[in-house]
């Protein structure tokens, strides 16, 4: 906030079997490296409910946005 940026990234993410985030890569820049950065962070750190087809769990990828805002929206 101080450095008055915000923007959206967007970040792939790779879920394993157990829900976990085996790869995490920006897609879309907001254009601020520290934003870039926050944004994967975040993503490398959840956890998600396995992907599943017939009761098996998968590997599966998402793209996740990430919004940073200035105007608490």
């Amino acid at each position: 906030m101080q450095k008055h940026e915000s923007g959206q990234v967007n970040v792939r993410v790779v879920v394993d079997t157990v829900g976990r985030v085996h790869d995490a890569r920006v897609v879309l820049s907001s254009g601020f490296s520290r934003l870039d950065e926050a944004a994967l962070k975040a993503a490398r750190r959840s956890t998600f409910h396995p992907y599943t087809e017939y009761g098996r769990p998968l590997f599966a990828m998402a793209i996740i946005p990430y919004r940073f805002n200035l105007n608490g929206k």
